[in-house]
């Protein structure tokens, strides 16, 4: 187990697989093409305030910069600090990025993520407090390719969706309008006949409005668990398949392509000519019902959309 402190320092190409960090600091550092797989960060601060145990000033806060590093099957402890941190052209290939919720400084440009993300926020702004120190009031958060990734309970705070790549149908969707879409399909849920069911459906579909229309004007990137966790699997399909009907939403030929069974050759530049999957109009008509497929389901328990709900102090007001 190792515990290390980089302060201002400069890594090019070092070798870090397979170590084990108690504690890792980083303030002011850069790590230019280093390999951090198989690595496991017990209590990270990726860039950090300060070293040393004195308390932060609030007055400086360089940046940390991660340049073509590769974290792959990386583990970061719940909550990982990654305080004020830029991410350029890394690649984080089945690393365990869960619980996240200090991201509110992170930066992430050009990178790859593939398998599982799950309950990470994401933030193109950072916290009022923090920009005059920070020197910025916007996070940059562009290019970044999520295609070949798992994404459960990922939020996007304030970020231009249509500049990132993301998997298409039949799991995901990147689309517009979203309020318009969930005015328009919220009858079909109405008229199902278990109240459990229609409950679940309208607290899921105006979570998701409400969180578009908040965080990044009123686009989304959906999938059939934003229908409404709790509902049977074929009810979440139902909604989905009616959110996306559109005469401009996505097509096979405009999909991403299928994810890859091996993921060990990723990088930012085989992904960065995918094309980007958006809809860019709707309309109350264009959306017409399903056929239901309601059937005997067992009733599912109390909406759960805690995490997003709550995933932060700073949450954007």
């Amino acid at each position: 187990m190792t515990d290390v402190i980089f302060d201002r320092a400069r890594l090019v190409n070092v070798d870090f697989t397979g170590l084990r960090f108690a504690g890792f600091t980083a303030y002011g550092s850069e790590f230019d093409g280093c390999d951090f797989s198989g690595a496991v960060f017990e209590q990270p601060s990726l860039g950090s305030t300060g070293v040393g145990g004195q308390k932060w000033d609030g007055a400086t806060w360089p940046q940390t910069v991660y340049r073509d590093c590769a974290f792959r099957r990386t583990l970061f402890s719940p909550h990982t600090f990654f305080g004020n941190v830029r991410f350029e052209r890394c690649v984080f290939d089945r690393s365990r990025l869960r619980e996240q919720t200090a991201t509110t400084e992170a930066e992430f440009v050009d990178c790859v993520f593939a398998g599982r993300v799950r309950n990470i926020n994401f933030w193109g702004r950072p916290a009022d407090r923090d920009q005059a120190v920070l020197g910025r009031d916007h996070n940059d958060f562009t290019g970044n390719d999520f295609t070949a990734a798992e994404l459960s309970h990922v939020a996007f705070h304030h970020i231009d969706l249509r500049a990132q790549r993301f998997p298409g149908p039949p799991g995901y969707a990147l689309l517009d309008r979203i309020t318009q879409r969930v005015r328009a399909v919220l009858p079909m849920a109405d008229d199902w006949p278990d109240e459990r069911h229609r409950e679940e459906a309208r607290f899921a579909l105006e979570f998701l409005a409400g969180t578009a229309r908040a965080w990044n004007d009123d686009q989304a990137l959906v999938s059939p668990a934003d229908m409404g966790r709790k509902l049977p699997p074929a009810l979440r399909e139902e909604l989905f398949a009616a959110i996306r009907r559109t005469t401009s939403d996505t097509s096979p030929d405009r999909a991403a392509p299928p994810r890859s069974s091996t993921t060990t050759s990723l990088s930012p530049n085989s992904l960065r000519s995918r094309p980007l999957i958006s809809a860019t109009s709707v309309s109350s008509s264009s959306i017409q019902p399903l056929q239901s497929t309601y059937g005997r389901f067992t009733a599912p328990g109390p909406p759960d959309n805690a995490f997003l709900a709550s995933c932060s102090e700073s949450a954007v007001k």
